[in-house]
């Protein structure tokens, strides 16, 4: 946490500490909207043409970063939950019991 709280230190209002999950809510209002995106695309020099490489780049450092934060802090990879029904909290419960963790991160 102590990096979040370094990184993004300006911009955190306030601090919630439980024992369930952190969830993220917002929005980049630079980028939520096309001209928003485009204009942020021509500042990075990304051409029209360009423009799905250049997500799919960008969502692939996101997803391998999160993926590497995983296997550091918990020893497993991320695990998709394909529907919205599976409760989140049986499956971080089994995960807890399975890999000894008394507190700290779960999985993601």
């Amino acid at each position: 946490m102590d990096t979040l709280f370094h990184k993004f230190g300006d911009k955190i209002k306030g601090v919630i500490e439980g024992f369930d999950r952190i969830v993220f809510k917002g929005s980049i209002r630079n980028i939520a909207y096309a001209l928003g995106m485009e204009k942020f695309i021509n500042m990075h020099g990304v051409l029209n043409k360009d423009y799905k490489d250049y997500v799919s780049k960008q969502s692939s450092v996101i997803i391998d970063n999160a993926e590497e934060y995983a296997k550091r802090l918990t020893g497993t990879k991320i695990q998709y939950l394909a529907s919205s029904n599976i409760r989140k909290e049986t499956i971080a419960h089994e995960q807890q019991k399975q890999l000894g963790i008394q507190e700290g991160l779960i999985g993601v």
